[in-house]
């Protein structure tokens, strides 16, 4: 029997994310039928309504219903204030993530409209982002300027990583605490919240933690859907399920990739389970269900991306795939892998020091022994894309580790092995497919392996069994050890930060003058907005300047 607290997270998690999508669907739909809306309004009427008819559907009792409610609002309008005090200073989040964010929320509609005409309308300054903003699918981004609008900060999006990695973190403990108790359940569950990828891009507005754990909702969802397998007992699931696929589907390209191999998967393995038994009726409600999901990731909530692109460029992909794609990669990876196959570089990076090598670091990707790490590599965890050794200075014996307990179930056969090799199926089969694997946040799923080892050891009842999962536990917080000093200096530069422009913001206009050091990063200008400091632009052969938000304005007194 279901406990009072994992209904109230069950709740929590559901409302939460559907709310989420809403936002999402209505939005698209809006730019579709071109259509200005103030986003503010469309974020208050959704939870309102959301929250209204929560209240009087859901069968639980009151005291279920409130402390949902509370837990809903604390992930969707706390999270999101608390965040305004958070700065990305990453090259990716200020170069095209913060514009693109802004435009929408000013009112740009990316079906209709290029960025570089939008920002040469509003006067915003010039830069080198408009391929990416014009092209890359925009779920994040339209869920980010729905919050910018309704806060008033654009850095309150940002929140989104940590509202999916507590929705995550619930929705596993929940499905594992019937079947091994609650404290092995808790195990996994931190495990999982764990994951390098995410921590650290916590403060960014990198998409890759986010599609590791939407990756990991989808495949946990059919999971469970495979258990009733009928759509009218498990609406819920199917709809939540709609909800991740179509925001898995548009944080990035290869989120496309990830979702359409997982559904593949378990769509083939569903008619084979009733291969048997009205396997018809089952291959045309299946077929329906996966057609209509998809239909509405790539036509509706893709249409200023998938489907602009095909119309424009005859390419849902461009500019990252085709005949004219943009090469994004070779000056990005070691020069010694431009001699290396997939499988070779991704050997390489996974047991190597965990290093920000680049095309022109003469030293390249060096070799360790696991379980062994040293002081630089530790200080390599402070990027949000860290190229060798992504996944932790621990993750090359952790994976190791891994792969044994998971090869000795397999040999002798031990509880769930069906459902544990079709989540391993799940998690490496669309590896090939992406490419460039080596970099860890191309592949941010691959540390779930790890609490996939750790629930096989939890139906084990020997001492030798509780012992490595301690052990495994143990080390993956060792793992993310140096994050507590990297979140340590980030805090303080944050309130730096925050004073700098409080400070900005009470002068006159004479005295605040702000110049862009590089003329792509961009998005700290409205940073300067929120803040309501007045500014001017000053040429590169001013004097005096101090520097202010790390390195990417300069201020003249």
């Amino acid at each position: 029997m279901e406990k009072p607290i994992s209904k109230i997270t069950t709740n929590t998690i559901y409302l939460t994310i559907i709310i989420l999508f809403i936002n999402l669907l209505t939005t698209t739909i809006f730019q579709i039928i071109n259509i200005k809306f103030p986003l503010r309004w469309i974020y208050l009427i959704v939870i309102i309504i959301s929250c209204t008819l929560f209240l009087y559907n859901n069968k639980d009792n009151w005291r279920c219903k409130i402390f949902t409610l509370i837990f809903v609002l604390f992930l969707l309008l706390a999270l999101p204030l608390i965040y305004q005090y958070t700065y990305d200073f990453s090259i990716d989040g200020n170069s095209y993530h913060k514009p693109a964010i802004a435009f929408l929320k000013e009112g740009w509609n990316p079906i209709y409209q290029n960025s570089s005409s939008f920002a040469k309308a509003n006067d915003y300054l010039p830069g080198g982002y408009n391929i990416w903003v014009d092209h890359y699918p925009k779920a994040t981004w339209n869920l980010a300027a729905i919050m910018y609008d309704f806060f008033g900060s654009i850095e309150s999006g940002k929140s989104l990583i940590l509202i999916f990695s507590i929705c995550l973190s619930l929705y596993i403990y929940n499905l594992l605490s019937l079947k091994i108790g609650w404290k092995k359940s808790l195990i996994i569950s931190i495990i999982s919240f764990l994951n390098p990828i995410i921590l650290c891009q916590m403060f960014t507005y990198y998409v890759d933690g986010i599609m590791g754990i939407l990756i990991a909702f989808e495949i946990l969802l059919l999971m469970k859907i495979k258990d009733k397998m009928e759509f009218k007992k498990s609406k819920m699931e199917y709809i939540l399920l709609l909800s991740v696929i179509c925001i898995l589907a548009n944080l990035k390209f290869t989120g496309l990739l990830y979702s359409g191999c997982i559904a593949a998967i378990f769509y083939f393995r569903y008619l084979i389970i009733n291969r048997n038994r009205n396997l018809f009726s089952k291959f045309k409600e299946l077929t329906i269900i996966f057609t209509a999901i998809f239909a509405i990731a790539i036509g509706i909530i893709g249409s200023s991306s998938y489907i602009k692109n095909t119309i424009d460029h005859h390419n849902p992909l461009y500019p990252l795939v085709g005949k004219d794609k943009v090469d994004i990669i070779t000056t990005m990876q070691p020069k010694s892998f431009g001699k290396l196959n997939t499988l070779q570089k991704f050997g390489r990076s996974l047991f190597s020091k965990t290093a920000n090598v680049t095309y022109n670091d003469s030293l390249g990707p060096q070799l360790k022994i696991p379980f062994t790490f040293s002081k630089k590599e530790k200080e390599a965890y402070a990027l949000p894309d860290t190229r060798i050794g992504g996944f932790g200075i621990m993750f090359s014996g952790l994976l190791l580790i891994s792969l044994v307990i998971i090869i000795i179930n397999f040999i002798k056969k031990g509880k769930n092995i069906e459902s544990i090799f079709i989540v391993l199926l799940c998690l490496l089969l669309p590896l090939p497919l992406v490419g460039e694997i080596w970099w860890a946040r191309y592949v941010p799923q691959l540390f779930y392996i790890i609490p996939l080892s750790c629930y096989i050891l939890s139906y084990q009842k020997s001492i030798i069994s509780k012992f490595i999962l301690a052990i495994v536990f143990i080390v993956v917080n060792i793992n993310i050890y140096p994050f507590f000093k990297v979140y340590s200096d980030n805090f303080k530069e944050f309130r730096r930060t925050t004073s700098e422009f409080r400070s900005l913001s009470k002068k006159s206009k004479k005295n605040n003058f702000l110049e862009y050091q590089d003329k792509n990063l961009l998005g700290v200008q409205f940073n300067v907005k929120d803040f309501g400091i007045n500014y001017t632009h000053l040429s590169d052969k001013e004097e005096d300047i101090r520097y202010i938000y790390s390195w990417k304005i300069k201020v003249k007194n």
